[in-house]
């Protein structure tokens, strides 16, 4: 039979290996969640590298047949110095401002 100092003693060394244990834990799921943050990082950057706006000049824009932004491929309908129309499939047409073009084709 254990005295009342020797169970708690007991008691203090267990909850010692518990806090030591979760402390363990804690850092090894924030080393994880670094990991996929940095991950993340790496994956936006070769997105946004794939995806980046090709230059085109203003005679290209001019004799554009079609022409890419973030949402896809859009057939050019009119332009302007400062906007591109594209057709949209119904009764109205969208518009896009020259920064919002990634690509060109004829």
């Amino acid at each position: 039979m254990l005295t009342l100092s020797q169970r708690s003693a007991w008691a203090r060394r267990g909850a010692q290996e518990i806090n030591r244990t979760i402390a363990e834990a804690k850092a090894e799921v924030a080393k994880h969640e670094a990991e996929k943050a940095e991950q993340d990082r790496q994956k936006l950057a070769a997105y946004r590298e794939a995806h980046k706006p090709v230059p085109f000049t203003t005679e290209q824009l001019k004799s554009a047949k079609y022409i890419r932004t973030d949402v896809g491929w859009h057939k050019v309908v009119r332009g302007n110095a400062k906007s591109v129309s594209v057709e949209t499939g119904y009764s109205w047409v969208d518009r896009y401002k020259l920064d919002k073009v990634l690509e060109v084709r004829s």
